[in-house]
């Protein structure tokens, strides 16, 4: 069965709800935040699904907002709270997805790397005479 271009159209417009930009010091970079969320397994109702996840158009997996799709140990993948600067980590991925790629979890907790500064709440690149 071909797909109709209204589909292939609808399926455009609905990951563009899922993309966001951030500024960098060098440029606007587009992340698709979709791909932080969606688990990959298949689903058709939301039981089939990881904890704070649900299934979406009856197909697919995605996590809920707030959250981001992460290894949560050795052996389980599943959807870990999103966290701040100073908030609980487990994954990189969990600051990374608030505060962008300058970001880590270290010790367990939020904050940028030694390499960046904080603004607005996201981890910037430190560049030149203010690197330290």
């Amino acid at each position: 069965m071909k797909s109709s271009p209204l589909f292939v159209m609808s399926a455009s417009k609905m990951f563009q709800k899922y993309i966001f930009h951030y500024k960098s010091p060098r440029k606007y970079l587009f992340i698709p935040v979709f791909k932080w969320r969606r688990t990959g397994n298949v689903c058709n109702v939301d039981m089939d699904c990881p904890d704070n996840a649900f299934c979406k158009l009856n197909s697919y997996c995605v996590c809920k907002d707030g959250f981001v799709y992460a290894a949560v140990n050795s052996t389980h993948k599943g959807c870990l709270k999103e966290a701040r600067i100073g908030e609980e980590c487990v994954q990189h991925i969990q600051c990374h997805s608030t505060m962008g790629v300058h970001s880590e979890c270290a010790n367990n907790v939020c904050a940028c790397t030694p390499t960046a500064h904080l603004e607005d709440d996201r981890c910037y690149e430190t560049a030149g005479e203010y690197r330290v």
